[in-house]
């Protein structure tokens, strides 16, 4: 069982430091402004012991920002836990320990099948569209289907490629040495002109699927623009590939256009925007990636034209 310890040395030295450097005041001084015990302040720069108030209100005294304060107490968290807690607190900074639990959380049933599967060549696409012609709802983990499920399975894959190639999506265990390498084609791709209104000669593909992140990639013809539009959630990056863009954000024309010199235009894509081709340019290639912090799951939704139909079943209804 993980126990506490109850000092945190290392994160003592580290906070007297932030005190010092960031205030460039004493102890008693900050206690004396934030109204707090000296002898409170004086025990987390020491041993590091106290409360997560205490922290919390002289970090944001500092100005810092959540995200590091956050950062601050994890590590702290860590230092005070011992076993598989100060293990996981250890990793709580980071959005994904390691490389291949962030390449796991993109694959529809576990990494090493995966990769085992592109080593075979088999189409991971495939294997999903397999599974659901035969009502498996939940194919995280191949090896707790069902026998006539795994037998199906298997057939279909067996005839479509080969016993051997099959043999790789069941077997209990996977080479340890194979390649961190996957192909994955289970990723949805959507024309653009279906959830944005394109002018003059502009197309696009949309890509879904990839957990918290939206990619887009638009071509552009002289006159060619994406129509002010808007999204629920996240953080917009646009990047031009080729050719200068104009971009107009809550109705504001920026003066300074996103060309291709290696510069990105970042905005919250709450906000309604256009983006168009300048008129002094014939061709543009532009990629443009949202990132939504809050939501995993970013699903292509409704699409322009199913969204007037349901407004126009709505005021049918109404009438």
């Amino acid at each position: 069982m993980a126990r506490t310890k109850q000092i945190a040395p290392e994160f003592a030295k580290k906070f007297a430091s932030l005190i010092e450097e960031r205030l460039q005041t004493t102890r008693r001084a900050v206690a004396a402004t934030l109204e707090m015990d000296p002898a409170a302040v004086n025990r987390l720069c020491t041993t590091g012991k106290g409360s997560e108030e205490n922290i919390c209100r002289i970090l944001t005294h500092m100005n810092l920002k959540p995200r590091r304060i956050l950062e601050i107490l994890a590590d702290r968290r860590a230092e005070l836990s011992t076993g598989e807690a100060r293990a996981l607190w250890k990793n709580f900074r980071y959005a994904f320990p390691s490389n291949r639990e962030y390449m796991a959380e993109l694959c529809p049933f576990p990494l090493e099948r995966v990769c085992a599967c592109t080593r075979a060549g088999i189409s991971i696409r495939h294997i999903v569209d397999l599974a659901r012609k035969i009502r498996i709802r939940h194919i995280e983990d191949l090896t707790e289907l069902k026998p006539w499920q795994i037998v199906q399975l298997y057939e279909a894959l067996a005839n479509d490629y080969s016993p051997a190639e099959a043999k790789a999506v069941f077997s209990r265990k996977t080479q340890a040495n194979t390649p961190l390498f996957a192909h994955l084609d289970t990723f949805q791709q959507r024309d653009a002109a279906d959830y944005a209104i394109l002018k003059g000669d502009c197309s696009g593909k949309l890509l879904f699927g990839i957990p918290h992140v939206v990619v887009a990639f638009y071509t552009f013809q002289a006159g060619g623009e994406v129509e002010r539009h808007c999204h629920s959630g996240g953080v917009e990056f646009l990047y031009s590939e080729e050719g200068v863009f104009e971009i107009e954000y809550k109705r504001i024309r920026y003066p300074l256009p996103l060309t291709a010199d290696g510069s990105v235009i970042v905005l919250d894509a709450k906000g309604s925007h256009s983006i168009r081709l300048s008129p002094t340019e014939k061709i543009g290639r532009l990629l443009v990636v949202r990132y939504d912090p809050r939501r995993r799951d970013l699903g292509p939704g409704l699409t322009l034209q199913e969204r007037e139909s349901r407004k126009h079943a709505r005021q049918h209804g109404k009438v």
